[in-house]
């Protein structure tokens, strides 16, 4: 995809940041220099820089490149971007000590360190290493004006909202406590954000709070619903799960789908087919083509899996002439004076999950063990024995059916995704990481 980075017309004077929505159709003259990532441009200034990056050859890349955007018109400047700068404040949260170059945002100015923005974007490493910023070069009278402010560079933020330096802020300095807890929103806009400024720590931090709302592990996913209300703050639109697919497959993040397929598959068939609004007047958010098809034939295998692992010992024939629970020789309910022995128990009770069918194969949720009522049962009818030796079978089947998980749903196996995330990331770090000092 070209992407502008950055523009310095000598008519003007101003420099603005690169935004993915920038994509003027402009002729560069003597008097305007347009930067374009991977210009004649910039790789001749990347030979006098020593830390200039080198991009990897689009040979060896492990996923399709992206479409080509087409142009599209740039929203007009809002109120606050036509204020003077002497009409800015300073934002006193984000003007730090070591900052050599001063960011407006709107109507707020920030002082960052240039060296900390190139370490955790290559976006700004290019455009200072190939001198589109005059970091430190401020004019000789001190005064403020569209280029300057304090004597320091000034760099211009437009096409990029306060919400969106402030999450970049946050990654520049490692503001940890600040990227903690996120909105669904946020991990949305950071992930954007990320290819927008080639930042390998910021898509990072996007992966692992979208980790909390679709855990790649089967203890963790159980207790997803916990791990969302601790770590992920607002509320959560309707269509969740079908935004989270698709983000899934725009940047490559292959270790989700089988989690978020799982969800989607919890829906009604119209929905999977149609898609989930989340106001009665708004659009549908729906399912790129074809995954359709792969969920809902994944879930009648999930539930036709789940009574032959989950409830594999149900099946299982004990022995008429000393019959006994799941326990085995440990069962304490063998032969006694009052009451079902647990081999009775579990015979009646795999007769009547039979003739309902919901129980062995949960149309909602068939990773789940048991409901309520079938574990009031078990704890009430059968001895402490044979209760853990039932939970114990139905753990291990349980483990079974999520190593399985994502060839249901036509994804591969967990290994297979493995390979490729690891593939992405080797692939990313090689293009943005300074140094490649992020292939560690």
């Amino acid at each position: 995809m070209s992407r502008t980075a950055a523009v310095n017309n000598t008519s003007n004077g101003k420099k603005r940041a690169r935004d993915d929505t920038d994509a003027e159709s402009v002729i560069p003259t003597p008097q305007e220099v347009v930067f374009t990532p991977g210009s004649e441009g910039s790789r001749t200034s990347a030979s006098s820089s020593p830390r200039k990056r080198a991009r990897v050859n689009a040979e060896v890349q492990t996923s399709p490149p992206r479409t080509a955007a087409t142009a599209i018109a740039l929203p007009p400047p809002t109120v606050a971007d036509q204020l003077p700068i002497q009409a800015c404040e300073r934002r006193k949260d984000f003007w730090f000590a070591d900052g050599d170059v001063v960011i407006r945002a709107e109507n707020q100015l920030f002082k960052l360190n240039s060296e900390k923005m190139g370490i955790a974007c290559n976006f700004f490493l290019s455009m200072f290493n190939d001198g589109h910023i005059g970091v430190g070069n401020g004019r000789p009278d001190g005064e403020d004006d569209e280029d300057h402010y304090q004597g320091m560079p000034l760099i211009h933020g437009t096409h990029t909202s306060l919400h969106e330096w402030e999450l970049l802020i946050y990654v520049i300095y490692k503001m940890k406590a600040k990227l903690l807890m996120m909105s669904w929103d946020d991990i949305r806009t950071m992930l954007e954000l990320s290819r927008k400024y080639e930042s390998l720590p910021m898509r990072e931090i996007a992966i692992r709070n979208m980790g909390f709302l679709y855990p790649t592990a089967l203890p963790d996913f159980m207790m997803s619903t916990y791990l969302r209300k601790k770590y992920i703050t607002g509320a959560l639109p309707q269509s969740l799960h079908f935004q989270a697919y698709n983000l899934a497959v725009e940047f490559d993040l292959y270790q989700f789908l089988p989690g978020i397929s799982y969800r989607i598959s919890q829906y009604d068939f119209q929905q999977i087919i149609e898609g989930v609004r989340d106001t009665p007047d708004a659009e549908p958010h729906r399912l790129p083509a074809g995954a359709h098809t792969s969920i809902l034939e994944g879930r009648e295998s999930a539930r036709e899996m789940r009574s032959g692992l989950i409830f594999k010992f149900m099946e299982e024939a004990w022995d008429e002439d000393e019959p006994s629970g799941p326990s085995g020789d440990k069962c304490l309910h063998q032969h006694p004076r009052v009451g079902p022995t647990c081999h009775q128990t579990i015979s009646r009770l795999r007769c009547d999950w039979q003739k309902d069918g919901h129980v062995l194969r949960n149309t909602r949720h068939p990773l789940k063990m048991l409901g309520m009522s079938s574990r009031l049962a078990i704890r009430d009818m059968l001895c402490p024995p044979c209760r853990f030796a039932m939970k114990e079978e139905m753990s291990k089947g349980q483990a079974k059916l999520w190593v399985g998980l994502p060839t249901l749903f036509d994804l591969g196996t967990w290994f297979e995704i493995e390979r490729k995330v690891k593939a992405k990331r080797l692939e990313l770090a090689k293009m943005w990481s300074p140094d490649e000092e992020m292939l560690s």
